[in-house]
């Protein structure tokens, strides 16, 4: 017979939060963390998670000038927020184009990091992540959103982008440095 704590543990939901929001996901959920800004070329089989549908398909590389933002959505005083396709936002500037009908200095909204998938995202957050350059794929999809294509990420990359995260939050929220 289970006891509470084990129906407790049986139905539990976490909630992921970071200074880009937060976003309740199930403890069955994936957890294979994944990257959309990345700092080489995509390879080939990067090129392949591109969806069947997908039109205006861009291979760059971009700057991003403003976010990425949290759009997942706002608390409901203990409701669920609304179903979302699309937890982040980004607009980027194209600085190279390898692949599509773009042109050096077009910019464009990105959607990305979708609730569906995983919690654990590789997003720039600190100064130094937003001032670098990456690369991009990038397409239209179904509902006319430009969306960027997940790429998984291993672990390590995802320890070091963590680690660079808290560091940067840690540092940031300390007494008389507020707002920097």
């Amino acid at each position: 017979m289970l006891g509470l704590r084990s129906i407790g543990l049986v139905s539990i939901v976490l909630t992921i939060c970071s200074g880009m929001g937060c976003e309740q996901v199930s403890a069955d959920q994936p957890t294979q963390p994944l990257q959309m800004f990345l700092d080489h070329v995509p390879a080939e089989a990067d090129r392949a998670k591109v969806p069947a549908t997908a039109k205006d398909i861009v291979v760059a590389k971009v700057r991003i000038v403003d976010g990425p933002s949290w759009i997942g959505g706002r608390d409901q005083g203990g409701l669920p927020s609304p179903a979302v396709t699309d937890t982040r936002w980004a607009r980027v500037q194209l600085v190279h184009v390898f692949e599509g009908i773009r042109r050096v200095g077009d910019k464009f909204d990105l959607y990305f990091a979708s609730p569906k998938l995983t919690n654990r995202y590789i997003v720039p957050h600190t100064p130094a992540q937003l001032a670098k350059e990456y690369y991009i794929i990038s397409y239209i999809d179904d509902d006319s959103r430009r969306r960027l294509v997940h790429i998984p990420a291993d672990e390590a990359q995802f320890t070091k982008w963590y680690n660079e995260y808290w560091t940067y939050e840690r540092e940031r929220s300390r007494p008389g440095r507020a707002g920097q």
